[in-house]
């Protein structure tokens, strides 16, 4: 009976958080409720204003929002500790459909300027990875020699005679270099290695012979990446062939031109083949490639 003498004397009736979000359905009054918790405090003539509304409409919503907003002697809106409650909730889902759309709209564009997917069938199997990795040294090597190129990292440079000795020892060696720089970098940033003492007890767990089959699958992925590099000796065969004059007439702004673009995919490459090998997302895999990018160049001034 007390409970019907509260009902029947006017009490307001404790209503639950999914009543009183039923009653911010409606998107101006859940656009009033919004703008109030942020202000803290607002008058009507400025809530007015900063929505866009009538005032007939103003105060039909600020009525039936009773339960969540009030007002003080000032005649100005606040919210109540129910609809404090509320505010949190809604900006709280507002921030999780952002941060949804944020991650969505950022995976999206990895996928499409990363192509990560290359690398699955190649990393997948190690027939695959030794065939594609076989076949892109031969295609680069082939390149370097018949477009008088040589390569140091990432440094694509033209020589006058080719040394194939020469030729394949810097191949070598920036195979070497390449695969163990980036098998450190990608350790530190994604970080899963504590001390170089964690990581050894680690490889000898997994054995070795099981670290050589995944560094050998990874080093193909690298060479595969390369593939970029042999733009510019190919372009520099085809025109001596062809006598074309476009590198070789001494262009050097055309030849830095087609230098830089064969880097940039062969970087955007290495990003991906780094992201998905080692398990790391393609900005932590990009970032990698870069600090390889800047090793190639620092190496590169040095060594002149």
């Amino acid at each position: 009976m007390d409970e019907m003498k509260d009902d029947i004397g006017g009490q307001p009736v404790k209503m639950s958080d999914e009543d009183l979000l039923l009653l911010v359905r409606h998107h101006v009054r859940r656009r009033i409720l919004v703008t109030v918790g942020s202000e803290g405090k607002i008058n009507a003539s400025i809530l007015r204003q900063r929505l866009g509304i009538s005032t007939g409409s103003l105060y039909y919503n600020l009525r039936q929002l009773t339960p969540l907003i009030a007002q003080d002697q000032k005649r100005v809106y606040y919210l109540t500790e129910e609809g404090k409650r509320i505010y949190r909730i809604l900006t709280e889902q507002a921030q999780d459909l952002t941060s949804q759309r944020s991650e969505g709209v950022i995976s999206r564009i990895g996928n499409a300027i990363f192509p990560i997917w290359l690398f699955a069938p190649l990393y997948e199997s190690r027939v695959v990875a030794a065939t594609l990795g076989f076949l892109s040294l031969f295609v680069l090597l082939f390149v370097l020699v018949a477009g008088r190129h040589s390569i140091f990292l990432l440094n694509i440079s033209p020589v006058t005679r080719v040394s194939i000795s020469d030729l394949a020892t810097q191949m070598a060696l920036t195979i070497v270099v390449s695969s163990a720089f980036l098998s450190a970098i990608s350790l530190i940033m994604s970080g899963r290695i504590k001390s170089i003492t964690a990581h050894l007890k680690q490889l000898k767990s997994s054995g070795l012979l099981n670290f050589a089959k995944e560094q050998l699958k990874f080093t193909a992925s690298i060479i595969v990446a390369f593939l970029p590099l042999g733009l510019l000796p190919g372009i520099a065969m085809v025109e001596r062939v062809l006598n074309l004059g476009f590198i070789g007439s001494g262009d050097i702004l055309a030849r830095d031109a087609v230098l830089v673009l064969s880097q940039t995919i062969a970087v955007i490459m290495l990003g991906a083949a780094v992201s998905y090998v080692k398990k790391m997302r393609w900005q932590a895999g990009l970032a990698a490639a870069l600090a390889y990018f800047y090793l190639s160049h620092g190496l590169s001034l040095f060594l002149r």
